[in-house]
């Protein structure tokens, strides 16, 4: 079997080694192809500025597999500039082109990894191709697209190829049900034929780990996530200021990178920085540490799809505070998890909940599930299985 998949421009072979996210989702995935006798083609489009008809291609062979880097004129500024809805004529030029060079690497199924005008081009050529394809929601993009500075035009235009990545795929996996039931309810309606739930996998070095937290003081708390608005780092803020206010012997860490030029970021970027202690970001070895020096950790988002750092570090046995807007929430809640599930919106329950959970282990039953569901092993495999069935069924 010979699965296309998207790759990504600043992650090619050689590069730094990954910290988390997509990178390390695609990087585990395609070493479990190789081991597994199967081939792939990592897929890279790059944009240029320059207005020319010119196409680039660079290889980067590995053993049977390869990447392959694709430089054209993709004309995005046509969508996020648009002055009405409709996508651009003049993306149907580069679109025939990366058709063309799909249609020439000879692909079994089309692997997508979450959404993109990149990734839009390359389920519209599969669907000429008539190839099958599986497109797994790492995000919901059109929860993400406000904050590009596209026009309304260009926003609406967004939302259409994002529907379009839902209805022209073959299966669309979804890593939690609440995810499901955002889009479901705030984009388009899924067809039941093409859902299936499969989570991120937890990458191996993170699997086996260390039993109880220190009781020692201070009480240390930790949260691992991007300097983004989604993020809610200002509940962290809010959570320091208010513990330090109630004289709790606690300590704050955030492993981010603070980005003051976020317009977002300008009213909490000097505070947060005297409340709490940043800790640029961290290989796994390192990550792992962190999780381990932490008592507890929490995770206040807006919203997040299925963060793999809740995981992460309970296989530390550390517990993670979640919002209700968090897709792991289902897991917990089945899991005997739900006092782990607090309303960041009131900061003095959420304090009163760490106060109480301080030093609770994980869940047994939480524990087992996430290391029986969420190993590499087990999600590929259940990729690959998928992969066959819509393969045979074509």
């Amino acid at each position: 079997m010979k699965i296309l998949i998207n790759g990504y421009a600043k992650f090619l072979p050689g590069k730094e080694s990954t910290f988390s996210g997509p990178r390390n989702l695609l990087e585990t995935f395609l070493r479990y192809l190789e081991d597994h006798h199967h081939t792939y083609t990592a897929f890279v489009l790059k944009g240029k500025k320059i207005k020319d008809d010119k196409v680039e291609f660079e290889r980067v062979p590995i053993g049977k597999s390869s990447w392959l880097i694709m430089t054209l004129r993709l004309n995005t500024p046509d969508v996020f500039e648009a002055k009405e809805p409709g996508i651009p004529e003049s993306l149907e030029g580069p679109l025939q082109r990366i058709t063309k060079a799909i249609e020439a690497e000879k692909p079994d199924l089309v692997f997508i990894n979450g959404m993109s005008i990149s990734n839009w081009f390359i389920i519209k050529a599969a669907q000429t191709l008539k190839i099958p394809v599986i497109v797994n929601h790492l995000g919901l993009w059109f929860k993400e697209i406000i904050a590009y500075g596209a026009t309304p035009a260009g926003q609406k235009i967004m939302r259409d190829m994002e529907k379009d990545l839902i209805l022209l795929s073959s299966k669309n996996i979804f890593l939690s049900k609440l995810s499901f039931r955002e889009l479901h309810k705030h984009l388009i309606e899924v067809p039941k034929d093409k859902i299936s739930f499969i989570p991120n996998p937890v990458d191996e070095i993170y699997m086996d780990g260390t039993v109880g937290a220190s009781r020692n003081l201070p009480f240390k708390i930790g949260i691992v996530a991007r300097w983004d608005p989604i993020k809610n780092h200002e509940a962290v803020l809010q959570l320091a200021k208010t513990a330090q206010k109630q004289g709790l012997p606690w300590e704050f860490y955030s492993v981010t990178t603070v980005h003051k030029e976020y317009p977002w970021s300008k009213d909490i970027e000097q505070e947060y920085g005297q409340y709490v202690h940043v800790v640029l970001p961290m290989t796994p070895i390192e990550l792992k540490k962190f999780y381990q020096d932490m008592n507890i950790l929490v995770l206040p988002s807006h919203f997040d799809v299925s963060p793999t750092v809740v995981m992460e570090a309970l296989m530390q046995k550390r517990m993670t505070f979640i919002s209700p807007m968090v897709g792991l929430v289902d897991v917990y809640q089945e899991n005997d998890a739900s006092d782990f599930i607090v309303d960041f919106t009131n900061i003095e329950d959420a304090i009163e909940a760490i106060k109480h959970h301080a030093y609770a282990e994980p869940p047994q039953k939480l524990f087992d599930y996430v290391k029986e569901h969420y190993r590499g092993e087990h999600v590929y495999g259940e990729y690959v299985t998928l992969a066959k069935s819509l393969i045979k069924s074509q």
